[in-house]
């Protein structure tokens, strides 16, 4: 039979397998197996029996081969048992792989594992010795109208079966809540891996936290806040392995290791007088960021240092209000390496392409892009790709416009020098296509197949295509498309492309 990590792999094979199938058709499964099995034992013992006529080498050779499928067949025929009859008798570890498998490991799941503990005494006692079951998203609202004696213990019991693992908590902490479950929170705080808070906590639970130390926290997230006190200054003490920040606010004082800080999301309202690019400036480390900030009504004073994100890969910056300009905060950022860039400068923004354009020379090597650009030209989007010649995927938020030039940008024509030749994801999400076939409608399918070509067209070119061929195209719109692009886009999808034209709400 057979080794336990062998069984294991096998066991998880099956269980994909059955994924859909019913409990007849898993017996028919087993049945099958055992023939196999059987019909192999058949070839072994005629095997044995002309043994003397075969090389020793070569018997050893086919002996062993048809020995491990028949021990295959045998090792499938039990995995596929014990899935329709799981009390079967199963090493410990295989049966905790199953209770993994069917529990949700996000919120809620305290009754799949509760109803895993239900089944028998046997199960009960092995899942209560695999912490790893017991360490999903805790929710708590600590407040009025707990039963002190039915919460706390069931907290502590609950966090006695997980440890010593991490937990990821959320919780939304009042001044009315239990002394007794704080205790219990803070005892066990430096095992937290992650924190969400729904509302900021009272000064005096807060102190508690930071005195016993979130010594494993990874990920932090802040709420939104809701009136001036929860402005205040704000410390969790030491944590060494904070890498990820979601703050739907940014205090007056947030004492947080910048400097280790890998993946950073902010919502800047404004009021706290805290400039964002002043915390850039801390985070030379930072992979991931999204900025969610005020556009400005005025143009500050140019000449700052450019600050330097020398890891930064995915840029996300959106700009609320109704401000026109955006382009001081792109001014003085520099992403070497940053690959997948998002913009939403808002309804109201002034394209100032020579600071774009500044920005993209210093982040060459994007290959993912998202546009919101109600009011880019066809020509400020053509320059804006320009710079982008890495680009492979295009995602692009228009709104309205008078533009039915705007999906020409891509078209390409033999001989002609190619804009962004690596792109072959296109995501085109407008408002302005209309019913019937529009100048706009009839641009795009033009464009669109400039950019195909079926496996057996590239022969008949008489220039090879100078760009890649669409591997994926979405257009949405909030009107019905017309009988031509719908046509088109039926027989692109006939001959291999993923082709999808939607209509919005």
């Amino acid at each position: 039979m057979a080794a336990t990590s062998d069984m294991r792999t096998i066991l998880l094979e099956q269980i994909a397998r059955t994924s859909l199938s019913s409990k007849l058709e898993i017996r028919q499964l087993i049945e099958d197996s055992a023939s196999k099995a059987a019909s192999i034992d058949r070839e072994i013992a005629h095997l044995n029996a002309h043994r003397a006529k075969l090389e020793p080498t070569a018997f050893a050779s086919e002996l062993a081969s048809r020995s491990k499928l028949r021990d295959r067949e045998l090792a499938t025929a039990a995995a596929l048992h014990s899935i329709i009859a799981p009390v079967c008798a199963l090493p410990v570890e295989l049966l905790v792989e199953i209770f993994t498998l069917t529990i949700r490991m996000e919120a809620p799941h305290f009754a799949d594992v509760f109803r895993v503990t239900h089944v028998c005494s046997e199960w009960r006692e092995i899942a209560h010795g695999a912490p790893q079951l017991w360490t999903g998203p805790i929710e708590l609202y600590v407040g009025r109208g707990w039963d002190d004696s039915r919460h706390v213990n069931g907290l502590r019991w609950w966090l006695a079966r997980s440890a010593p693992l991490s937990l990821a908590v959320s919780m939304n902490p009042t001044e009315e809540s239990l002394p007794a479950l704080e205790k219990e929170l803070v005892n066990i705080s430096p095992r937290w891996r992650s924190l969400k808070l729904r509302k900021l906590p009272p000064s005096s639970f807060l102190s508690r936290l930071a005195e016993r130390g979130l010594e494993n926290l990874e990920e932090l997230i802040l709420p939104f806040a809701r009136d001036p006190e929860e402005g205040r200054a704000l410390s969790f003490g030491v944590t060494p392995r904070l890498r990820k920040l979601t703050a739907w606010f940014i205090p007056n004082s947030l004492n947080v290791p910048w400097a280790q800080l890998t993946d950073v999301c902010m919502v800047w309202q404004g009021a706290s007088g805290f400039n964002p690019l002043d915390i850039l400036v801390q985070c030379p480390k930072l992979v991931q960021l999204s900025l969610i900030v005020p556009s400005l009504s005025t143009l500050p004073p140019s000449g700052a240092d450019i600050i330097l994100l020398p890891h930064l890969c995915t840029l996300n910056f959106e700009f609320l209000g109704s401000g026109e300009y955006f382009t001081p905060f792109l001014e003085r950022l520099s992403a070497p390496a940053l690959e997948s860039f998002r913009l939403d400068p808002g309804i109201n923004a002034v394209w100032m392409e020579p600071t774009v354009t500044a920005f993209q020379l210093r982040s060459p090597n994007v290959t993912h892009l998202e546009l919101f650009i109600d009011r880019l030209t066809s020509a400020d989007l053509r320059t804006v790709l320009l710079h982008t010649p890495s680009l492979t995927h295009l995602e692009v938020h228009k709104r309205r416009t008078n533009d039915t030039a705007f999906p020409r940008v891509l078209q390409y024509h033999d001989g002609e020098e190619a804009l962004v030749p690596r792109l072959h994801d296109l995501i085109i999400n407008c408002s302005f296509f209309r019913a019937m076939d529009t100048e706009a409608e009839k641009a795009l399918m033009e464009t669109i197949a400039s950019r195909w070509w079926t496996d057996s067209q590239p022969a008949l070119r008489s220039v090879p295509s100078a760009v890649a061929r669409w591997t994926r195209v979405v257009v949405t719109s909030r009107f019905a498309f017309g009988p031509n692009m719908q046509a088109m886009a039926d027989t692109l999808a006939d001959e291999g492309l993923d082709v999808k034209l939607m209509q919005s709400a």
